[in-house]
């Protein structure tokens, strides 16, 4: 889930809220970004290119192992 922009006093990736996407029981990771693009929401887009977000991608490699 990516954290560190918050709109609204609400932190989370610009769409999604952090508080709303964590799963109970799993292991939640945060990618620390940056509200960026249209309307400061393209942060929550930008979490796929792992140019930008490696750690997007080493996460969910790891997960599926």
């Amino acid at each position: 889930m990516g954290f560190r922009c918050v709109l609204s006093g609400i932190d989370g990736d610009g769409i999604s809220r952090v508080a709303s996407v964590q799963l109970e029981g799993a292991t939640n990771v945060k990618v620390n970004g940056q509200c960026e693009g249209w309307n400061n929401r393209g942060f929550h887009s930008a979490l796929l290119d792992t140019s930008a977000y490696p750690e997007t991608y080493n996460n969910v490699k790891q997960f599926l192992g």
